[in-house]
């Protein structure tokens, strides 16, 4: 009876690591899937084949090649193009919270005169290198929807931007009036939203 006892242990064993190792390799096979489906989903272009070829051709440049190869000047693109986002974000986030409503007491005109020359500098200088970053692997940016959801919202974020110069509201303020308006904090919070996503959404691609 022991020894039928222990025959049958042994089978039961036997069999529950059967199914554990048949369970593992099945979700190490769907995992395997997974993981292949979205490399060849991000790697696929997705762009027109003309374009295709002209950002082909972009990324085969000379100047490319030994930007992609060195070890020195590479990095220092990086470093600049950090560099312009920090400058463009800086100067972007204390006059959107003086528009959504702190330090209403202190003129945005005044602000503005200070902040924004720094935060286009710091535009132009991300946009500079943020072009010899992306012709280095042009073709596989291009096609990447991430890429493409980042450009949309940094030409909503100008958007946003232009839109509220134009506002009355940003007019009568300008003048040193304490306070501010919904039209003002709404382009305020939209602005900080925005241009935090399309810095995430950049700092997301460099790891992919």
């Amino acid at each position: 009876m022991s020894s039928r006892k222990g025959v049958g242990r042994h089978l039961c064993v036997s069999a529950a690591r059967s199914t554990v190792r048949l369970r593992y390799r099945r979700y190490v096979a769907l995992f395997e899937t997974l993981l292949y489906e979205t490399d060849s989903a991000r790697v696929q272009p997705q762009t027109p084949p003309m374009l295709v070829e002209i950002l082909s051709i972009l990324q085969s440049l000379p100047a490319m090649k030994a930007l992609r190869a060195s070890h020195y000047v590479y990095p220092f693109v990086n470093a600049a193009h950090i560099a312009g986002l920090a400058l463009l974000f800086g100067s972007i986030l204390p006059m959107d919270l003086r528009l959504i409503g702190f330090w209403p007491s202190m003129s945005i005109g005044m602000l503005a005169r200070v902040l924004v020359p720094v935060a286009v500098s710091g535009f132009v200088l991300a946009v500079l290198t943020g072009s010899l970053l992306f012709s280095v692997n042009a073709v596989e940016y291009a096609g990447t929807m991430l890429f493409q959801i980042k450009l949309i919202l940094i030409l909503c974020a100008l958007a946003n931007a232009l839109l509220l110069r134009r506002a009355a509201a940003w007019t009568i303020f300008q003048g040193g009036v304490a306070g501010t308006t919904p039209r003002l904090q709404a382009a305020g919070v939209l602005s900080i939203a925005l241009w935090l996503t399309v810095i995430a959404i950049g700092r997301w691609l460099g790891y992919l």
